[in-house]
């Protein structure tokens, strides 16, 4: 099959999305087809640029538009997209990933004109009552409808919905799609780019203290679980201040939000795909703490497939789907509530109790094995897109 995905993120840039398009992409490729990847450039604003990922023929569409309004907005882009694609030979199935103005407005152009079936993805609740309510105050206000709009009128204009988790599900079902035309499809993660390590060795290749206790954060959050997180640690560091927080990749944390913690907290900054790994597995415990909102019960964190891969041991809020992964025998770690007290008192016992980390980190590494590679979810997926057609 020839399959053209098609996302707004600019890549590597913390878009979750083009992760999640460019997972699928990959495993597609090994089961033979060929994929087209059409995402953002990161500053090109008159020509198309084009290079190769695994076999994934990713394409970048200019943009004239700057930072955050790059962000799957521009009308000039969504033109441009269009006839890009229009130029192309018919793809047997188009597969949207999100249906902000770049990527609804030309697949819908492109599909009056010639025929490909369409399946539609969604991993985040952006409009009202999900993300675009962390925005501040006069952003949020003017794109609430606009993000609304275009996330809830052209669902039902697919052949087929893949959603992240069962609250989208539900969320689909509302908005008319019908359940048999929706796979409920998690996040993937690359076994083999990510596998768990020697925490000594990975600390001696990053340069880090051989001893003490190191809690780590994948990825960016929002500024309320960023206070969450934060006010656990801080009474963590009230029982030993030696312990240490990793903030891994690229972050847009608040410094006030940090405030009198510097000391204890080390950035990573940007960290290349391929050392992910290293800085994971240099940690003791990994933490995903999310509070209980609409926005997070809209989302099932990559994060999370990361840390199970890494095999080490997660503390983690369970909201949403991701609950279900704390649920014994087989537990990747340990599910705590939003009270920054019992965040701060599970982990300070899992920091002391080696053999738990251990047990919890080998369950984690098994179920990623079991369910969650790339290549068995995107075996669910090719009979989805098959059915489809």
């Amino acid at each position: 099959m020839n399959i053209l995905l098609v996302n707004f993120n600019i890549p590597w840039q913390g878009g979750g999305t083009f992760y999640r398009a460019l997972g699928f992409g990959r495993a597609l490729v090994e089961l033979g087809h060929r994929v087209t990847l059409l995402a953002t450039s990161v500053d090109n604003s008159y020509t198309f640029e084009k290079y190769e990922d695994q076999g994934v023929r990713v394409v970048l569409s200019p943009s004239i538009l700057k930072g955050k309004l790059r962000t799957g907005w521009d009308l000039y882009e969504a033109i441009r997209r269009y006839r890009w694609i229009m130029q192309q030979e018919t793809f047997d199935l188009i597969h949207a990933f999100e249906s902000r103005p770049t990527v609804i407005l030309p697949v819908l152009g492109v599909i009056r004109k010639r025929y490909s079936p369409l399946v539609m993805d969604w991993c985040d609740l952006f409009g009202s009552g999900g993300a675009v309510e962390e925005r501040p105050g006069y952003i949020r206000f003017f794109l609430r409808p606009i993000e609304t709009f275009f996330e809830r009128n052209f669902r039902t204009r697919a052949q087929g919905t893949t959603v992240i988790n069962e609250f989208l599900r539900q969320q689909a079902l509302a908005l008319g799609v019908p359940a048999e035309q929706i796979l409920r499809l998690p996040n993937g993660v690359d076994l083999a780019s990510i596998a768990p390590v020697d925490k000594l060795e990975a600390r001696r290749r990053l340069n880090y203290a051989l001893n003490g206790s190191l809690i780590g954060y994948l990825g960016n959050s929002y500024p309320g679980d960023a206070k969450l997180m934060f006010a656990a640690f801080k009474k963590i560091l009230a029982h030993d201040p030696s312990v240490k927080l990793l903030l891994i990749g690229k972050n847009k944390i608040a410094p006030q939000i940090q405030a009198g913690l510097e000391d204890n907290i080390i950035e990573s900054g940007f960290v290349p795909e391929d050392e992910i790994k290293w800085y994971l597995g240099a940690c003791d415990i990994l933490w995903l703490l999310q509070r209980d909102t609409v926005t997070n019960r809209g989302r099932f964190s990559m994060k999370v497939t990361d840390y199970m891969a890494a095999g080490r041991p997660t503390i983690g809020t369970g909201v949403g789907d991701v609950g279900q992964l704390f649920d014994a025998p087989n537990s990747i770690g340990q599910m705590v509530s939003e009270h920054p007290e019992e965040i701060a008192q599970m982990t300070v016992d899992l920091l002391q109790n080696p053999n738990e980390q251990i047990k919890y980190g080998k369950f984690a590494r098994l179920k990623a094995e079991e369910t969650f590679s790339w290549s068995k979810i995107t075996h669910q997926l090719m009979k989805f897109y098959e059915k489809v057609i």
